[in-house]
């Protein structure tokens, strides 16, 4: 089983060529949805890799608008020569590849093309210029061993990177940034504001802003079994580690441990799909019991280590001085005290608050921001 990189501006071709990477995925930031270089910059790496013996796939996967198409597709043809082959995301750009050059394509078939037929009909439609089927990370280990050994066309699949959660055309990092942000490429960090989760890596470029899983993939203890499989290609997206650590995850996952690959890898991983399909049992967590209402008096908006604790009284309740509330955090942890006191924002304090206040309460060890309050004895 080959593998092939996903090569940014800060990777070493030299090292990458001597641990046996025999293909590089070489994007623009105007061709491709997360590549970080420019034309001259794509060119200019793709002259070296040949000159290592290393092969070039142009990745043009971006998905482009109708208005775009036109400019989009002529600067396109001015990288295609120097490149072996082409790999796009959106069939429109794949059929225009099909129609004007005559280099081999690969097919990123990763949204909607989760079944044997479909995956056929692009065979069929594309024939012998068909060079790779890039699979979908969200088909499991049965359906990759059925899949697989029917088609004609060598596969490819990602056993090492990023998950993509949500992609939007729009610029959703820098208007939080101010005038001063360079929207050409932002990167930031995201949190759940109701739930304990965070972690969550955020990119914004000319394709818009992406949100990536807290985990990566990975599939480097199953190498094996998709040897089995007769996969083809083996993907490493070495975004969100260091060159070096690519490099050296690269060699071993083609060496005879590629399992140590996950113990090299700096970020913590899942096998998402591949595995038995377990995500029903995620949607109570999506719920979070934690966050539910009903029978809810009040909100904590602000809380501070020491300090008072505000909080807004919710819809048709009230809250009284003397009476025993449980506080419930968004991530479940509770914590049980007498409200000795209430005070207004003024700092009065007061014998009750009702629905719609904003008042002070004593503090509360643990409190956070969203965690809901109760009446002990009514719950």
């Amino acid at each position: 089983m080959k593998l092939t990189f996903f090569l940014r501006p800060q990777d070493n071709l030299n090292l990458l060529a001597s641990t046996g990477v025999s293909e590089v995925i070489i994007g623009t930031k105007d061709h491709s949805r997360l590549a970080e270089f420019s034309c001259d910059e794509a060119i200019k790496a793709a002259k070296i890799a040949k000159s290592l013996g290393i092969k070039t796939v142009l990745l043009c996967d971006a998905l482009v608008g109708q208005n775009d198409f036109d400019s989009f597709s002529k600067s396109l043809m001015e990288m295609t020569p120097y490149f072996d082959a082409a790999r796009a995301l959106d069939p429109g750009v794949m059929q225009f590849l099909f129609e004007h050059t005559s280099m081999p394509l690969h097919f990123v078939a990763d949204t909607g093309n989760h079944n044997l037929l479909g995956l056929q009909t692009w065979e069929e439609y594309f024939g012998e210029r068909l060079e790779r089927l890039v699979l979908s990370i969200e088909l499991s280990k049965e359906s990759l061993a059925h899949i697989i050994p029917k088609l004609k066309t060598p596969c490819e699949l990602l056993v090492l990177g990023r998950i993509l959660l949500f992609h939007s055309p729009r610029a959703l990092l820098s208007p939080l940034a101010g005038p001063v942000a360079d929207s050409s490429w932002m990167e930031a960090v995201g949190a759940s504001e109701e739930s304990p989760h965070k972690g969550f890596p955020l990119v914004e470029n000319k394709q818009g802003s992406f949100m990536f899983l807290a985990k990566d993939f990975c599939l480097a203890e199953q190498v094996s079994d998709l040897h089995q499989m007769s996969l083809d290609f083996m993907r490493l997206d070495p975004h969100g580690c260091s060159p070096d650590t690519a490099v050296k995850v690269a060699s071993l996952l083609l060496s005879d441990k590629p399992s140590e690959a996950k113990d090299t890898w700096p970020n913590l991983v899942i096998r998402g799909f591949y595995g038995v399909n377990k995500s029903d049992v995620l949607f109570k967590k999506l719920k979070n019991p934690s966050r539910d209402k009903t029978n809810a008096l009040a909100e904590v908006l602000d809380t501070r280590k020491g300090d008072p604790v505000t909080v807004r009284i919710l819809d048709g309740a009230k809250l009284n001085s003397g009476m025993k509330i449980e506080m419930v955090c968004p991530d479940g942890k509770k914590k049980q005290i007498e409200l000795k006191w209430i005070r207004d924002l003024n700092g009065n304090t007061i014998e009750d608050a009702c629905e719609n206040m904003i008042v002070s309460l004593p503090p509360i060890g643990s409190a956070t921001c969203k965690a809901l309050i109760f009446d002990i004895n009514n719950q």
